[in-house]
């Protein structure tokens, strides 16, 4: 789920270098995740992580964060299977 994160961000890189986006104000990534995936995956960590190295920063990327509630058990007997 959250594996296109890296890929959204590197295409949003490559439009700001074809289109002489030095200052990064003319294109921006927006990103949803499920509130379990942001929390529970390595690859956001690493991805915001790498915004902060000058190669790989896209000068801001929008987060929207959907309570999903996937992760988490909804009943007690699945809170027993588990």
């Amino acid at each position: 789920m959250q594996a296109v994160d890296p890929i959204v961000l590197g295409k949003v890189r490559a439009k700001q270098y074809y289109s002489e986006d030095g200052e990064r104000s003319k294109n921006m990534g927006i990103l949803m995740h499920g509130d379990g995936s942001f929390a529970g995956q390595g690859v956001v960590y690493e991805t915001l992580d790498m915004s902060a190295l000058p190669d790989y920063t896209v000068g801001g990327t929008i987060h929207v964060i959907v309570n999903n509630q996937v992760p988490l058990p909804q009943t007690i007997q699945a809170l027993t299977v588990c």
